[in-house]
């Protein structure tokens, strides 16, 4: 059975890798900087760049509704979630494009959206490229994937990017803000770009649309604030697999309660 494996570096919920090879993996890590909360994937291992991002693997497990983690928490546990009542702009930067990565995104939404609750719109394209340098007061300057903006889906190249070399597929994340105390924290914008020539692989091998799909649920999972799980029947497990394509019972759960946030604010006002 084949499988991409997505290993984390540093999640708040890091999972265990007992099931996991170190080699031929794609990778998408949470990592957490001031208060950027940011996912990312990558590709590690030898061989060609497909054979990197294909290898062998266990089978997935049973699925099973409580396998959900989230990337941040209130004091309380209580997940930070976007504002249910807002829509979640989407700007698509699609310079360097593999051929299909409208409908990926577009497919990826719809799933979202539908399991989530919330409403993640795609409202048109942007030239606006992803700065490795973007300062945290520069995401609050209201260019995309700001805190007053639109999220950034950036489908670009390590040159742009160079947090995209070497074995990175694509990063991004919601920005929280935590407005005036920590129980009343929102995701008020975010960023996630790809690298367009390593999707273009994946692309063109076995069941290359479902996978690359699967790929961009998972950012996007993380965009809404999914953190991984240990059980590899979910899309948002660390490895995944062939044949683990729509979302499963626990990464439904999850997106359920993303969704259920409540509308305490209109972030529009917010001062970040």
């Amino acid at each position: 059975m084949s499988v991409i494996y997505l290993d984390p570096h540093g999640p708040r919920r890091p999972a265990r890798r007992s099931d996991a090879s170190p080699l031929k993996a794609v990778a998408v890590a949470c990592g957490f900087a001031l208060s950027i909360i940011v996912g990312i994937a990558s590709v590690t291992g030898g061989g060609s760049p497909l054979a990197r991002l294909i290898g062998q693997g266990p089978r997935p497990a049973a699925d099973d509704p409580r396998a959900y983690a989230f990337m941040r928490e209130t004091a309380g546990g209580v997940p930070v979630t976007w504002d249910p009542c807002l829509h979640i702009r989407l700007v698509v930067n699609s310079r360097f494009a593999p051929q299909g990565a409208d409908v990926l995104l577009a497919e990826a939404v719809e799933r979202v959206n539908a399991a989530s609750g919330l409403t993640l719109e795609v409202v048109g394209p942007t030239t606006e490229e992803p700065d490795p340098q973007q300062t945290q007061r520069e995401l609050a300057l209201g260019r995309p994937g700001g805190s007053r903006a639109p999220v950034l889906v950036a489908w670009t190249t390590p040159d742009v990017m160079p947090k995209l070399k070497g074995s990175t597929i694509g990063l991004g994340g919601p920005i929280y803000w935590y407005g005036d105390s920590m129980d009343r924290a929102k995701y008020i914008g975010g960023v996630v770009t790809f690298d367009s020539p390593a999707m273009a692989q994946v692309l063109r091998g076995p069941d290359g649309h479902a996978l690359a799909r699967a790929i961009v649920m998972h950012e996007v999972g993380h965009l809404v604030g999914l953190n991984h799980v240990d059980n590899t029947s979910q899309v948002m497990a660390p490895s995944a697999h062939h044949g683990v394509y729509e979302f499963a019972a626990g990464d439904r759960a999850g997106l359920a309660r993303l969704g259920s946030g409540g509308c305490p604010y209109d972030t529009g006002e917010a001062s970040g």
